[in-house]
């Protein structure tokens, strides 16, 4: 009799044990991974924030980083590493990098154009400040 129990229970465990163990798809969050080549190679990724809609902006050596969840698009534009980003909206940004600070705003052909707010007029090769969070 126990032998019976004891191979009804086995075969109740090996049927229901894969159902067990899934995790639920609400609460769980979904992670990819990139590599340097699916953005094309524009540098390290200093600072990430994303907008009220979803868009994603990265500051990274090379500029402006945005991704929308399907394509990359970067923007030349302050001078130096850009090492932090605050979105706003997806069309104001605010950066700082180390040899500058300042806004991107969208023009009218919806690219990102840079605006300096370093208030001084000197050459900015020549200063070593460095302007993060």
């Amino acid at each position: 009799m126990h032998l019976i129990l004891s191979y009804i229970l086995l075969f109740l465990t090996a049927l229901f044990a894969p159902v067990l163990q899934e995790l639920p798809d609400k609460g769980v969050p979904f992670l990819k991974n990139f590599s340097p080549s699916d953005y094309n190679h524009r540098g390290k990724v200093w600072d990430i924030d994303s907008a009220p809609n979803g868009m994603i902006y990265m500051a990274s050596d090379e500029g402006l980083l945005e991704y929308d969840g399907r394509r990359w698009k970067h923007f030349d534009g302050s001078k130096g590493i850009t090492r932090s980003v605050v979105a706003v909206n997806d069309s104001l940004i605010y950066s700082g990098s180390d040899l500058d600070f300042g806004v991107w705003k969208r023009n009218k052909f919806r690219e990102f154009e840079y605006t300096s707010l370093y208030p001084f007029g000197e050459d900015l090769n020549q200063i070593s400040e460095e302007f993060w969070n």
